[in-house]
């Protein structure tokens, strides 16, 4: 049995699995948003050969398992023999039953045996702050511990809050000016400027090069039913646009006139 006072047993990363032949196991827990809600699960796992046992796969033959509910802080574990047939004992003499992490746990045959000797096996746990959630917090103006650059969210197991950084900002967001603003501008996969990038508090925007003016795309629709597009990417010098003509689809025409003439 364990109960957990503080910490919520991880849905996402732990699985509940029984091991052995003709074994039946359950998870009995209580979820932390309600404690008078007990939920139970289970699985069994049934063989008479070490023959027909598969290794690395967990699908009822030897080995089963079954997720998690989410919100668990308290769950007791129970394993037993399924109609106590004792013909097996040579080839599986124990049953286990177990809640682990997933990515740590790969079944092999030999688990049969040697899983007597393993004396502990790792869980993941997941933790919030408080049992109010963001909502609650905002409306009663209560304290909460995102500050600086963070900001409250609802996390997916479990009651209360968890912080995170805002957007365009990374770092640890429960220490003291954790969150540190991202240059995007140093990593050209952050960012979609093709001339000038400027970095700014949790975001950027893009520049010209020095004596260039801001690029702008006009559309104007013609009697013909064809479009002009006009660039307006110029020195301040300069009285010539830059004009380009798609008539029904043909290649583009450039024109280097005056706005009323198109060649």
């Amino acid at each position: 049995m364990l109960r957990l006072n503080k910490f919520i047993v991880s849905d996402t990363d732990n699985i509940f699995v029984a091991i052995g032949c003709n074994t039946q196991a359950t998870v009995l827990g209580s979820l932390a948003v309600n404690h008078d809600y007990v939920y139970k699960v289970g699985c069994m796992s049934m063989c008479n050969s070490l023959v027909y046992v598969p290794n690395n796969t967990c699908s009822g033959i030897g080995c089963c398992q079954t997720s998690l509910a989410k919100g668990v802080r308290y769950f007791n574990v129970t394993v037993s023999s399924y109609q106590n047939d004792t013909s097996i004992t040579d080839i599986s003499p124990c049953s286990y039953a177990f809640i682990t992490e997933t990515k740590s746990f790969k079944f092999a045959s030999t688990d049969f045996s040697d899983l007597r000797y393993v004396a502990s096996l790792p869980l993941v746990l997941d933790w919030n702050i408080g049992d109010s959630n963001c909502t609650t917090i905002r409306n009663n103006m209560m304290y909460n511990a995102c500050q600086g650059n963070s900001t409250c969210q609802d996390p997916e197991n479990g009651s209360g809050y968890l912080c995170k950084c805002l957007d365009g900002y990374q770092g640890n967001p429960y220490l003291p000016n954790g969150c540190q603003d991202i240059d995007e501008c140093k990593n050209s996969t952050l960012n979609i400027c093709d001339k000038k990038c400027i970095n700014t508090p949790g975001s950027f925007h893009c520049s010209c090069p020095e004596g260039y003016q801001v690029m702008e795309l006009k559309m104007e629709q013609v009697q013909v039913a064809s479009v002009i597009a006009r660039w307006n990417w110029r020195r301040p010098d300069s009285f010539a646009s830059v004009y380009y003509l798609d008539v029904l689809g043909f290649q583009e025409m450039e024109a280097h006139e005056t706005e009323g003439e198109v060649l």
